[in-house]
């Protein structure tokens, strides 16, 4: 048994052995293979170095030399620091000398402060002695002038005293015919009665109708009758003619007869179709129809006044009258016009010859518009007017123009029957006349769209919008049946009746009053919205003021 154990032993220590063998061969050939690539390794870096030159390698060694004596230089500063690095008790004594410093420093800087503000006031009251010492040079420059002004300028002697009578208000009669007048410019210039400057300004429009008569033919009122003057409380009676056409007169109407318009019922139910003359006549030919005007055209009207048209002192300011058919003037005075006081105070001028008259009637009052510039020429034209015991009162004025209106207002005016021409009024009666039965033919046949189109975008639904055309078309029939189907027949029935009128002056009603121009009407037309019921709780518009003076008389003073 001993014998086998050392056998076993031998063949271990052999395994053992082999062992380290190989492993030291294994290090042996790792040993060679680094030490191969260590040494190509250094040859590829030896080869890859650039090539150094003599000069570049004395270079180096001098840049090597600067920077051994940059280090010596280095290091004695590293010493020199050591040595003066300070104790923690050096430390403490200069941190209670930086204290103290900082103490004092803050009493310099507190004592700075209070300089520069000594030092601002000192500026701005140095600034402020300059000002004041300018303003007292100029205030003595000023008042050796005002010196020498004074000593140039000669004594004003008193002036007399001026009598003035005490004002004495009182209403003056109701019937009594306001003449206007104006100082301005320090003259005076006389206005007269309103219907003077009215009738004068219907004159010039009547005299050249054919310019400016209202021809669009947009669906409107083109006529208007005239009115014979009133007797007592009657009603008012338009001026009529009897018509009898005759067959060369038809004939000569031809044109008419192919004019077709529609005429409907209340109910906006169209009737049987006839044209323009058989709308006119009857079977036999005969007809009343009224005598009546041609409407104006506003705007031609605007256009010819706006050149400064009006007499030798004024000139007519003209403008449309709010939404009425009616056209309101002004008078406005010219600068180059009046009369100065050596010329209204002469007793061969103009105004005293006025004043004369006046006195004479003894129905005329005086009423003066007064500019703040020319009060001494009223005072003098009001002392001419009471040697002549006339009434007077006045007002300031500061504006331009005024619209004059009466305070007495007449029934009738004399009027020439000549200004209705047949050949102006036929020819402008074919001119508008196709024009509004065309319009008045298409009312009917598009009422329906028409209506629609009314109606407001803010109506708030589709029942206020059904309400809406129910009133509205019901009132713009009843409408149609009574006045627009008229419209257009009335300009045929203007024309016929001109041809029969006689030329003659002859007293008319006057309707219209200053400051509306006397007997001038636009065209009237369609309502575009129902008639709203009147509201019990709506308070009626205040008044606006009138020129000069309520109907019950102006005040005199």
């Amino acid at each position: 048994m001993a014998r086998r154990r050392r056998a076993e032993e031998e063949r271990s220590m052999d395994s053992l052995m082999d062992a380290l063998t190989n492993v030291v061969g294994i290090l042996l050939l790792i040993l060679i293979v680094l030490s191969l690539n260590i040494t190509n390794s250094v040859v590829k870096v030896l080869e890859d170095l650039p090539e150094v030159s003599e000069e570049q390698l004395e270079e180096m060694r001098k840049s090597e030399d600067e920077a051994k004596k940059n280090l010596d230089k280095l290091k004695q500063t590293e010493d020199n620091f050591t040595e003066n690095i300070k104790t923690p008790e050096q430390v403490l004594e200069i941190d209670q000398e930086i204290a103290e410093l900082e103490s004092e420093n803050k009493e310099l800087i507190e004592k700075r402060s209070d300089l520069d503000e000594l030092n601002k006031t000192l500026v701005s009251l140095e600034s402020d002695n300059e000002t004041a010492s300018n303003r007292v040079s100029e205030a003595d420059q000023k008042n050796r002038e005002l010196a020498a002004i004074l000593a140039q300028t000669p004594e004003v002697a008193p002036v007399a005293a001026r009598e003035i009578k005490m004002p004495n208000p009182r209403k003056s009669d109701p019937e009594s015919a306001i003449h206007y007048l104006f100082c301005k410019n320090n003259k005076l210039y006389y206005v007269g009665d309103p219907y003077t400057h009215g009738l004068s300004i219907r004159d010039v429009i009547e005299k050249n109708q054919s310019d400016f008569l209202a021809s669009s033919g947009k669906l409107g009122d083109y006529v208007y009758p005239v009115y014979k003057a009133q007797v007592g409380d009657k009603r008012l009676e338009a001026y009529q003619e009897d018509l009898r056409l005759t067959r060369s007169g038809r004939k000569k109407l031809a044109a008419w007869e192919e004019l077709n318009l529609t005429w409907t019922n209340g109910k906006g139910e169209a009737a049987e179709e006839k044209n323009v003359i058989d709308r006119i006549v009857n079977a036999d030919g005969k007809a009343t129809v009224n005598v009546s005007r041609f409407r104006y055209d506003i705007d031609k009207i605007l256009a010819y006044f706006k050149e400064d048209k009006g007499p030798r002192d004024f000139i007519y300011r003209v403008r449309q009258n709010g939404t009425s058919d009616t056209i309101n003037f002004g008078v406005e005075p010219r600068p180059e016009g009046g009369w100065t006081s050596e010329q209204f105070l002469s007793e061969q001028g103009e105004f005293t010859a006025i004043c004369r008259k006046a006195a004479s009637s003894r129905s005329v009052i005086f009423y003066y518009y007064v500019a703040p510039d020319s009060f001494e020429t009223y005072l003098a034209a009001r002392d001419r007017t009471e040697s002549f015991r006339i009434g007077a009162g006045w007002q300031i004025f500061s504006g331009d123009k005024i619209e004059p209106r009466p305070q007495a207002k007449r029934q009738s005016v004399e009027w020439d029957f000549a200004n209705i021409d047949p050949q102006v009024y036929t020819q402008h009666a074919n001119v508008i006349g196709p024009k509004l039965i065309e319009a008045r033919n298409n009312e009917f046949s598009s009422f329906g769209n028409t209506i629609a189109s009314l109606v407001p975008k803010d109506a708030p639904d589709q029942a206020a919008k059904d309400e809406f055309m129910t009133k509205l078309g019901a009132e713009r029939r009843s409408y149609n049946s009574r006045y627009t189907q008229n419209w257009a027949l009335n300009v045929y029935r203007t024309a016929l009746a001109a041809q029969e009128v006689r030329p003659s002056r002859e007293e008319i009603a006057l309707q219209i009053h200053p400051p509306q121009v006397p007997g001038i009407r636009r065209p009237a037309s369609l309502p575009s919205k129902p008639t709203p019921p009147p509201d019990p709780n709506k308070k009626p518009p205040p008044k606006k003021p009138t020129t000069p003076a309520p109907s019950g008389g102006i005040t005199l003073d």
